[in-house]
């Protein structure tokens, strides 16, 4: 468990270091977990010496695989997902919406915006005001730096269809993909507006220098950009294959 402020924290996933869940500790001194990772015996032990977990939230529609075990180890725990999630985890009753759940919760400690008009992601982003943190799943992945991927299946399949440098998600570019363009924007607008310092990304190294500037310069570069034919081919059997 890395410490980047008084009440946050982020964790690497031993087996994948590309992955990463960040834990906010509340002005009531609870547990906000964003992301989980797989847990092990040791990551538990950590996180129950920093607090009580009171919320377990997986952000969007693709980070969910170790949210029953979180979920199981925190009987106590409220969940949140995002909207896309209940229907792959049919077991799972017991829950709340981050969009519903926005208006009411974690107000004095979060703020949240939903990235609606694309239904593949779904993602809720959040900004934590007392480290100035950007908090993010997909939305913005950073493989400029110390963590950049390597390896056969990185070089043949992620980074063709754009997973290099520090990037908004290369989906976002195919309009199979943004439904609605409009909403979007706006999503993406009042981020911007948050005064954050740091963008904690979960793929990639988290964003510590010019974090706005950077945030602001792969957007327009996002927007500006469109995949070939080709490459929306790819992206969808990619998406197939490990946007589950």
């Amino acid at each position: 468990m890395r410490q980047l402020h008084a009440d946050l924290w982020v964790h690497e996933d031993e087996l994948d270091p590309m992955l990463r869940m960040t834990i906010v500790r509340r002005r009531d001194g609870d547990l906000w977990v964003h992301s989980p990772t797989p847990l092990s015996q040791k990551v538990e032990s950590e996180v129950n010496s920093l607090g009580k977990v009171s919320e377990i939230v997986a952000p969007n529609n693709h980070h969910h695989r170790s949210l029953l075990e979180w979920a199981r180890a925190f009987p106590d725990a409220s969940i949140f997902l995002a909207r896309g999630l209940p229907a792959k985890l049919p077991e799972l009753s017991d829950y709340r919406l981050i969009e519903e759940a926005a208006a009411d919760m974690w107000t004095d400690d979060l703020e949240v915006a939903v990235m609606s008009g694309v239904s593949l992601f779904d993602e809720c982003v959040f900004f934590h005001p007392a480290s100035r943190s950007l908090i993010v799943t997909d939305l913005v992945q950073n493989y400029a730096g110390s963590s950049r991927p390597t390896g056969l299946m990185y070089h043949l399949i992620f980074k063709p269809l754009g997973y290099k440098g520090t990037i908004l998600a290369p989906p976002l570019r195919f309009d199979w993909v943004v439904e609605d363009r409009s909403t979007l924007e706006r999503f993406i607008t009042t981020v911007e507006s948050w005064p954050f310092s740091r963008i904690i990304v979960t793929h990639g190294d988290v964003i510590e220098s010019d974090a706005k500037t950077v945030f602001s310069e792969i957007c327009a570069q996002r927007f500006n950009e469109k995949g070939s034919r080709l490459n929306a081919f790819a992206m969808k059997q990619f998406m197939r294959v490990f946007g589950s």
